[in-house]
């Protein structure tokens, strides 16, 4: 069981860098996610030691509503 889910991403090097930039597949994460059983709370998404984290943060939402199902 899922209860809460944190959402970042790394690139190569082990950098934190905005949603959608770097090594995380969003599309697998979400789907995981999504289809995560009994999963009470939210998405975090963690946004700490980013430069412009208002920006990272929309771009952020941008991405993960392009790999969301379509039904």
């Amino acid at each position: 069981r899922l209860c809460v889910a944190r959402l970042s991403d790394v690139t190569s090097g082990a950098l934190r860098c905005p949603v959608g930039t770097g090594e995380l597949e969003l599309s697998s994460y979400r789907i995981t996610v999504d289809l995560a059983t009994g999963r009470t709370g939210p998405i975090v998404l963690d946004l700490r030691g980013l430069e412009a984290p208002i920006t990272a943060a929309q771009s952020a939402q941008a991405a993960w509503e392009r790999v969301a199902f379509s039904v």
